[in-house]
Formats: C-alpha cells, structure tokens, sequence
C-alpha cells in the first residue's frame, strides 16, 4: 500500500526558449515530493516534455546558484545530496531557468517563477505528516 505523496509542482513556465529549431516538446515540469516516511523527502525532479539526450545532464541555475542534473530518458535529477541545498534555493530565489539538450539534440532553457514557492513546498510537506 502507497502511503501518501506531497509534491509542490512549478507548471507554465514563465518563458520557455528553444535554442535550435522547434520540435515536438511536451509540457515542462518542475517537482519537489515528499513521500510519507521516506528518506528521499524534499526530491526535486525535471521533466521538459521530451527525451533528453543519453548521457547528457540539465542544469538549473538559481541567482548565482547552479545544480547539474543526471538524466534517464525524460526525466532529470539532482545528486541527492544536493536536494537539500536545491530546494533553499528554489525557496530563496525569483526564477529557475533549466536548460536541457533533446534527443534530437535541440537545446531548450525554460524559466520558471519562483513566486510562491515557499508557501507551496511548506504546504506539500505538510501532507506527508499529517
């Protein structure tokens, strides 16, 4: 049996730029969950909508703070010592530009507002405790 998830989730990024030639891309996503009980709580994870390039990495820069990001088709994550520090960030910061290569190997820069961050996370993990 599942126990309960609280995930803060950024959607609609505040601008989204393609660096090459458009292409098919799905919607971006931006998630902090924190499942019930478990040790990965506060995991931020990607998605930009399309398969990212084998071997690649995404970067999410916040201020003067940047994360690198492994990835595994389309989905991309911190090393998770470095979710902790990620998310003071996102908490600290106005936006979150992600830059990611396709498959295809179009280089894509998505910004995500930061406004009400905060509140969101506090909120989502919250949920878990309860």
């Amino acid at each position: 049996m599942l126990g309960r998830l609280g995930a803060a989730e950024l959607d609609r990024p505040a601008r989204r730029k393609r660096c090459d030639q458009p292409g098919h891309k799905g919607r971006d996503r931006l998630f902090v969950t924190f499942p019930a009980g478990d040790r990965f709580a506060g995991e931020v994870s990607f998605t930009g909508g399309y398969p990212f390039r084998e071997n690649s990495t995404v970067t999410v820069e916040i201020g003067d703070d940047s994360y690198t990001l492994f990835v595994i088709e389309d989905w991309a994550w911190p090393a998770p010592e470095e979710d902790a520090s990620l998310v003071e960030s996102l908490k600290a910061g106005v936006d979150a530009v992600v830059t990611g290569i396709s498959s295809r190997g179009t280089t894509t820069r998505d910004t995500f507002s930061l406004i009400g961050i905060t509140a969101a996370l506090d909120q989502a993990a919250s949920r878990c405790t309860e």
